[in-house]
């Protein structure tokens, strides 16, 4: 396949209008999507912290809602610095990729630690607010804190991924 692809005469490499019109569309589809996830998750943990007032549940709440607003913000600021398809081209396409890699790479700690702390109060004052099922939010901690542990090698592997796309896309040309 990828003999075919470098045989190819120089106008098959450009991508196509209806090409950079799919990618667009995904990349705000993946957006919106990330969007209203965060307004649900949001809702959910104001929500618990209205029913089941403590002190640290509240603060775990308001700080983990900061924290998601700052990833939000971070995801607005990627999408800005994305380029515009001023040409249609395979150069435009690699353009897209290394915005994608700067935000798997850049500031990547610091959205990890904006989780954190309001994570691990929330989760702690909900096992004090409900001292019965503390066991199963003691295990919704535990997850919490496993998939901020994978955050990082996940957008390592991630931008790895995109790098050696970009390399493909440069042995091609």
């Amino acid at each position: 396949m990828s003999s075919l692809w470098q045989g190819q005469p120089a106008e098959f490499t450009r991508l196509t209008p209806g090409r950079i019109e799919e990618m667009e569309k995904k990349m705000r589809r993946s957006v919106y999507d990330f969007y209203a996830a965060v307004i649900c998750i949001a809702i959910v943990i104001t929500g618990i912290a209205a029913l089941f007032p403590n002190a640290t549940l509240i603060a775990g709440a308001a700080l983990l809602a900061c924290g998601f607003g700052y990833v939000a913000y971070e995801v607005v600021q990627s999408r800005r610095n994305a380029p515009s398809p001023l040409d249609v081209s395979i150069d435009y396409q690699r353009a897209l990729m290394r915005n994608r890699i700067e935000f798997h790479r850049k500031r990547l700690w610091l959205r990890v630690f904006a989780l954190a702390p309001g994570g691990i109060l929330f989760f702690l004052g909900f096992a004090a607010a409900l001292p019965k099922l503390a066991p199963f939010i003691y295990v919704q901690l535990a997850t919490f804190i496993v998939a901020l542990a994978l955050i990082v090698p996940m957008n390592r592997r991630a931008a790895a991924r995109l790098q050696r796309q970009i390399d493909e896309l440069d042995r091609l040309q």
